[in-house]
This record gives structure tokens, sequence and C-alpha cells, in this order.
């Protein structure tokens, strides 16, 4: 019996991750079509700095790199650093 729910679940499991991974790939290319439309340079506000350093932080070196689109990988990274001096040096 436990077998079966062991198969149940990798099967819904599999099921899933297609699902994810096809979302994914539909949102990069909105993505990239919606960054094709904007000028060259983006500002964003602290606000998106921290939401961006929040999430990115998550994500592996390689991932980062594929997926950052509207700031370079090198400055999030930058960014993720300095964040980590300032709570560091900050007093208790």
């Amino acid at each position: 019996m436990r077998n079966i729910y062991r198969s149940l679940l990798m099967v819904l499991a599999g099921a899933t991750q297609k699902e994810l991974a096809r979302d994914v790939r539909y949102l990069k290319v909105e993505n990239q079509i919606l960054r094709s439309k904007l000028p060259k340079r983006i500002a964003v506000t602290e606000q998106e700095r921290n939401r961006l350093i929040r999430f990115a932080k998550n994500l592996g070196a390689k991932a980062l790199n594929e997926l950052a689109t509207i700031v370079h990988p090198g400055t999030i990274r930058r960014w993720i650093r300095e964040q980590s001096k300032r709570r560091k040096c900050k007093p208790p």
C-alpha cells in the first residue's frame, strides 16, 4: 500500500514540475518581448531593488545569469554583497 502512495506522489510531482517548466518558459519569452519594448536602461526604486535581492538570494549563480534581465546579474550580486555588509556593520 505504501508503494502505491509513493508512486502516485511521484506521478503528481512529475506533472507539477512539467507544468512549472512550461510556465517558466512562457514567462521568459513574454519577458523578452516586453524588455525589447523598453529603453536600454531601467531605473529601479529602492523597494524594487530590495525585492530583486530577496528573490535573487535563493537562486544559484547559473540561474541568476539566465534569469536576470532588467538588471545585470553582476549588479544584483553586488547589491547582495553590499546588503550583507550593511547588516553586519549595523549595531544590534
